[in-house]
């Protein structure tokens, strides 16, 4: 994917050769960080122009192999009965298992500890382990773990039930429609950058989006591709921002 005057758009960021810098990015540095960090050094609303929301990919909210429950109604009727006794993991503060873990606790009406790890990795290494009870993780990475009986998989952040999971509900059927995805990537700019520029780069990412084995491999991976205009791109950040402030007042997290 290439652009006048620039180099192929990669993973992470991609240095121009005039100048331009593009950046590929999951939500912490520009709706979380804003919440989070009092003196983050940049603005995400001004000093970045959106380009396109590549993909939603939903989470899986799972159980340890110890905790005694196979629905969600279950989890959280042994939650009630024990206030404050289980716990959910996280890969870090703000992350978005932080954020759906809170969520989940506000939506449930149920008194659930947050234990933050560093990374999603440690966090899966306790939940297998059956030293957390419970793990909101992005289904992708979480479906051979499933498959091999290694965790209980209770419920998916999907609109509609996922087809790697066919036997596991949607939130909205569990009676929690409020808990959706939170995890997505999409592509901004520089705010400076010319908009001949910004819908070149949009039409080429888009383009790219459309192509057969790229979605294939996104969709097949668990993601919902999206591919919108910078517009309503710039829309969703406003609303991930906002929900973020809601979800990170009622986690009891605290501002760096």
């Amino acid at each position: 994917m290439s652009c006048a005057g620039s180099t192929p758009v990669s993973r992470g960021f991609a240095n121009s050769s005039n100048g331009y810098t593009l950046l590929v990015t999951a939500p912490g540095p520009v709706t979380t960080s804003v919440v989070l960090q009092e003196k983050l050094p940049y603005d995400p609303l001004k000093d970045l122009a959106p380009i396109t929301l590549l993909a939603v990919t939903p989470s899986v909210l799972m159980a340890s192999l110890a905790l005694p429950v196979k629905t969600v109604a279950e989890l959280i009727a042994l939650a009630k009965s024990r206030p404050g006794k289980l716990n959910y993991a996280s890969s870090g503060l703000g992350n978005p298992s932080h954020l759906h873990g809170a969520m989940f606790g506000s939506a449930a009406g149920i008194d659930i500890v947050h234990v933050p790890y560093k990374g999603g990795g440690p966090a899966l290494t306790e939940l297998l382990g059956s030293h957390v009870d419970i793990f909101f993780n992005p289904i992708p990475a979480m479906l051979p773990l499933i498959k091999a009986n290694r965790v209980k998989a209770l419920a998916v952040t999907t609109p509609r039930r996922f087809a790697g999971l066919p036997d596991v509900p949607t939130m909205t059927e569990v009676g929690l429609p409020q808990i959706g995805s939170t995890s997505w990537y999409g592509v901004l700019a520089p705010a400076k950058t010319p908009a001949p520029l910004i819908k070149q780069l949009h039409s080429e990412f888009v383009n790219a989006l459309a192509a057969p084995d790229l979605r294939d491999a996104l969709v097949s991976g668990g993601a919902d591709v999206i591919g919108g205009t910078p517009q309503q791109f710039a829309a969703f950040l406003v609303q991930e921002i906002e929900t973020a402030r809601k979800l990170l007042k009622v986690s009891g997290a605290k501002r760096d």
